[in-house]
């Protein structure tokens, strides 16, 4: 019993002193993995100084319903801006921007929601793949989109199936995009909707629709044409980098898809060990929203693809 607690006080100071290690090199800071500054090569990711008045920065915009509702922009360095002149063209929640402005302390604001900030540069932030906009449908599309020819439905061999789709027993096969890509859904073992496409399953409690080559899904009563799994996948494996195992897509109900997986590191440097990933990726513009490890991330180095074959 001594014996074991003399122990415990070296292995303690041994995992306290590899982590001062791990923070300290060089290489795990400009690992792109870890660091939101290679999301934009090139681009200032923290803001500015606030005392110089200025920022340069970028974040998501949401809207808040707040004495009639105001528009504000979370920055990744935890900051929430008021923009006073935010464009038309940006007041779309959910998109991701990077831009530029000059702090107003001058002002006030019945919303009280953030700093104040005119802005005086913005643009989407967009990563490696190219983002999809996002679209809003007028009423009479929403109804053309939603009739019934259009609905993906698997369970009825009487119904209707959309244009350039088949039944095959309880499974539709569609073809989408110029009928360039093969898609496949049917039932899973639980009421859900089993999409299936390359080889990846993404499973979902969402209606979907098939309107000319392409893929729409309800969420909260709302509308509104989404990526495919396998480009969701896509888009998480390059935001991460590394190669991961068992993978598993859900298709949620305010249109995100979650995506679990592992990925092989190497604890304190010397253990091989499988971290469990948590990736949300729009499922309309594609954008990969957050991903989430375990709190030991920071004691443990990714492992390449080589040293895992």
């Amino acid at each position: 019993m001594n014996k074991n607690k003399s122990i415990l006080p070296i292995f303690l100071g041994m995992v306290l002193i590899l982590g001062v290690l791990v923070l300290a090199d060089p290489n795990y800071s400009n690992n792109p993995n870890k660091s939101p500054q290679n999301l934009n090569p090139g681009y200032n990711n923290s803001a500015t100084d606030p005392s110089k008045g200025t920022i340069e920065t970028q974040g998501i915009i949401e809207f808040l319903e707040i004495e009639g509702g105001c528009w504000v922009i979370k920055g990744d360095e935890g900051i929430v801006y008021q923009p006073i002149n935010l464009d038309s063209a940006y007041q779309i929640a959910g998109i991701r921007v990077k831009f530029e402005g000059t702090l107003r302390d001058d002002l006030g604001s019945i919303c009280n929601s953030g700093d104040l900030v005119e802005i005086t540069k913005m643009s989407l932030n967009k990563n490696e793949f190219e983002l999809r906009e996002r679209t809003r449908l007028n009423q009479s599309e929403k109804t053309k989109i939603m009739s019934a020819e259009h609905r993906l439905k698997f369970n009825s061999t009487n119904s209707s199936v959309p244009e350039n789709c088949t039944r095959s027993g309880s499974s539709l096969k569609c073809w989408l995009e110029d009928g360039t890509r093969v898609m496949t859904i049917y039932a899973g073992n639980s009421g859900n909707t089993i999409i299936q496409i390359k080889g990846i399953n993404a499973s979902t409690n969402v209606t979907l629709y098939k309107s000319d080559g392409k893929l729409y899904g309800e969420f909260k009563n709302e509308t509104r044409k989404i990526i495919l799994p396998d480009e969701a996948m896509d888009r998480a494996k390059e935001k991460i980098k590394y190669k991961l195992h068992n993978e598993s897509i859900n298709l949620t109900e305010d249109g995100k898809y979650e995506i679990q997986a592992r990925k092989r590191v190497r604890f304190l440097y010397l253990f091989g060990v499988e971290e469990k990933i948590r990736t949300s990726v729009d499922a309309e513009t594609g954008e990969v929203i957050n991903t989430q490890s375990p709190w030991w991330e920071f004691l443990a180095r990714d492992s390449s693809e080589k040293s895992d074959q």
